[in-house]
């Protein structure tokens, strides 16, 4: 009964406790919360710089329309020439030459290139109408291209191909102002579920795979140990009676050097409050692994209470000792979880419809 099972589940590899997980992300919500404001307010902070502070300016665009007439009209035919077709024809050296040489007369210069960037042919709703459109950061030279784009092809246009026969100017360009695309509160509300969405998997994916003890519970399954509660638990004077009622020399052994053995007798001894085992009997012990020597004091107990500190970083620390004590043939009689959250404890046995711990 005392020698301790093997392993057989290992820290991150054990099937998820979703009582357990629901429990302490209940418990870290204010964090969470906390963690999820902050970087919501560094993400909103960067895309008011870059969108407010130092975002776009004012984009003007001149638009003017015309009629497309076609050999065979629309009513009996499907053919039509679509927006790619026409960008083509009004960035070809057959209109840019000419509406660069307008330019020019008007005072505006520039290259090709600049012009093919900032002149499009849209073709909206309606197949027989074409948009001309021409931007820039300047409301001046907008126009300026607009007017020399819309002259060329209201006066020089000879056709694309037999398709169409000629264009018609039916309304001449016309600025309007295009301002950046801002919405800061689809920012914020995106911002927030993808901190919020981020932090939970996140948070998810470190309680899965650590080495955290919480629960007696766990030292069962994970480590194979005879767990009896914790300090508060209403079972554990009946487990220290039965298991150590035969025992005459009872070693209290805390498994990290951060337990003060002797603090951890006087707690037991309060907690037994004259039952069996009697405190004379039990006797403080160091740390395995700070005192390497006292194995063999250890090895001369008829029994070892194994007193294991509660935390989310616990199980590495733990499976040192155990390997120890195995290595050394010190049994484990039994183990209690030391300095556990016992609000966590009650809910999670209370959740599970039962008060044992």
């Amino acid at each position: 009964m005392e020698l301790r099972r093997e392993q057989t589940v290992y820290a991150g590899s054990e099937p998820a406790d979703e009582r357990l997980l629901l429990l302490l992300f209940l418990k870290k919500l204010p964090v969470l919360c906390l963690i999820i404001v902050l970087g919501t307010g560094i993400l909103m902070g960067a895309y008011c710089l870059r969108y407010l502070a130092f975002g776009d300016p004012v984009t003007y665009k001149a638009t003017s329309y015309f009629q497309i007439h076609y050999e065979i009209p629309l009513s009996e035919s499907d053919y039509y020439l679509n927006d790619y077709t026409w960008n083509i024809y009004i960035h070809s050296d057959t209109v840019t030459d000419p509406v660069l040489e307008r330019l020019q007369a008007a005072g505006t210069t520039l290259t090709k290139e600049q012009l093919i960037a900032k002149t499009e042919a849209e073709m909206e709703s309606d197949l027989s109408v074409l948009t001309l459109h021409a931007s820039s950061y300047d409301a001046e030279e907008a126009m300026t291209i607009e007017t020399a784009l819309q002259a060329e092809m209201a006066e020089n246009f000879r056709g694309i191909n037999d398709g169409v026969r000629e264009l018609e100017l039916i309304d001449s360009a016309k600025l309007s102002e295009e301002h950046p695309d801002v919405r800061p509160v689809r920012a914020f509300v995106l911002s927030a579920l993808l901190m919020a969405f981020f932090t939970f998997v996140i948070w998810l994916i470190r309680e899965v795979s650590a080495d955290s003890i919480y629960l007696p519970k766990t030292l069962r399954r994970r480590y194979g140990l005879p767990a009896i509660g914790t300090e508060e638990s209403d079972v554990l004077a009946a487990h220290l009676e039965y298991l150590f009622r035969d025992k005459e020399r009872i070693g209290i052994v805390p498994a990290t050097e951060d337990l003060d053995p002797v603090e951890v007798r006087e707690e037991l001894v309060r907690i037994l409050d004259g039952k069996a085992p009697a405190g004379e009997r039990m006797t403080a012990m160091p740390a395995p692994l700070l005192c390497q020597e006292a194995a063999e004091a250890m090895r001369k107990m008829d029994g070892i209470l194994l007193a294991i500190p509660a935390g989310s970083h616990a199980g590495k620390p733990l499976e040192r000792v155990l390997e120890f004590l195995e290595t050394q043939e010190i049994p484990v009689t039994a183990a209690v979880l030391w300095e556990a959250d016992e609000k966590l404890v009650r809910n999670y046995y209370r959740i599970g419809g039962t008060e044992e711990k």
